[in-house]
């Protein structure tokens, strides 16, 4: 199962107070991992924003649909990254996120 922004977000944040020097990440990062992040950085390299956020939108609906990501699950994630973000882009996340509700 590939990992979305809401997992690592999730993650991320479960983490926070973990030791985050270089040698440790690596220590802690599996190869399963790393080779799902080179796959989805090759995947999406060459995108533009435009349609990095297009993307994000339909792979969203699409969980929403099939039961594998929920609006509070959203919410949460929005909520759990506010804090860290600032005005223009918590307002680009809450587009991206009213987008898809539409």
């Amino acid at each position: 199962m590939s990992k979305n922004l809401f997992d690592f977000a999730s993650e991320s944040i479960h983490n926070e107070n973990k030791d985050t020097s270089e040698e440790k990440l690596k220590q802690n990062i599996d190869q399963d991992t790393l080779s799902e992040a080179s796959r989805l950085y090759d995947k999406y390299k060459d995108y533009s924003a435009e349609d990095l956020s297009g993307e994000f939108v339909n792979l969203s609906k699409q969980r929403l649909k099939d039961g594998s990501l929920t609006k509070e699950r959203l919410s949460s994630t929005l909520s759990s990254l506010s804090p860290f973000l600032s005005t223009s882009q918590r307002d680009f996340l809450s587009g991206l996120l009213g987008k898809i509700d539409e």
